[in-house]
């Protein structure tokens, strides 16, 4: 059986991963700029590695050893069935950065998985956990369609509403470049370089308190079987990741569209 260190509940998370709670007035301030290309170096001293469940809200356990290394430049997130004497019907992958970001540019460079019941994850995040509102700016790939990317919004823990977007090509055939930018009357989501959705303050309230940026792979349970179909006891999937990045507002710095696309596709 997996040790007790596992079977933490989503408010119990501030004490698995040792994070120490700040409110969200007494926030640190974001962040540096990075690019993240997953070389040869040892990337994993930058970004934290998830090993634990959030309750019954999820089927899936994240686990650490199902982030894999998959070659020079580029890592991939594994979705699988659990072994029998797992606490979760799934093991998953999830990685974040250690510090808040806050108003910039995010990138990414991947590959969604495909699969009913399955979601690939890039998206900031902060709340409860560490001792803030929950925040949130989302994109998410639906296994079931992805031809189109799910984008939603949390701000003081109250939820836009998602949507679907079409992308206008699939998403889990190849690698493409997905950004957000985050600015304080607006956020925007990129695909492939086009301009895809854009949410302003009239529509919606911005988030304004830094949060930890995320990557994630996980199934769905039988409760989200309308949004993401019915999960198959079966399912497996990988989400490929070659590059993740973050330029502060008012700065400059190499992002993931700096990389030549031959280098990544």
């Amino acid at each position: 059986m997996m040790s007790d260190a596992r079977k933490v509940n989503f408010g119990a998370i501030v004490v698995a991963l040792g994070i120490a709670p700040s409110s969200a007035g007494a926030q640190e301030a974001s962040a540096p700029g990075f690019i993240e290309v997953f070389d040869a170096r040892d990337w994993r001293r930058s970004w934290y590695l998830a090993d634990y469940d959030m309750g019954p809200k999820f089927v899936t356990g994240w686990r650490d050893e199902q982030v894999l290394d998959d070659g020079p430049g580029r890592i991939a997130l594994a979705l699988d069935p659990a072994p029998e004497d797992d606490t979760k019907p799934f093991a998953g992958a999830e990685l974040r950065r250690s510090d808040g970001h806050h108003f910039g540019a995010y990138e990414a460079i991947l590959r969604p998985g495909r699969g009913d019941g399955l979601v690939s994850a890039f998206f900031t995040y902060t709340g409860p956990p560490f001792g803030d509102p929950h925040e949130e700016i989302d994109f998410e790939f639906l296994g079931r369609e992805t031809s189109s990317v799910w984008i939603n919004v949390f701000t003081k823990g109250e939820k836009m509403g998602g949507r679907l977007v079409p992308l206008g090509f699939d998403a889990a055939a190849a690698p493409h470049l997905y950004r957000m930018e985050w600015r304080p009357d607006e956020i925007v989501w990129f695909a492939a370089g086009e301009e895809i959705a854009r949410v302003d303050a009239a529509t919606f309230p911005i988030p304004d308190v830094p949060g930890r940026l995320f990557l994630s792979i996980w199934a769905g349970t039988p409760a989200m079987a309308e949004w993401l179909a019915p999960t198959p006891g079966d399912l497996r999937s990988r989400m490929e990741v070659r590059c993740v990045s973050y330029r502060p507002a008012g700065t400059t710095g190499s992002e993931c569209s700096d990389l030549p696309p031959g280098t990544w596709r």
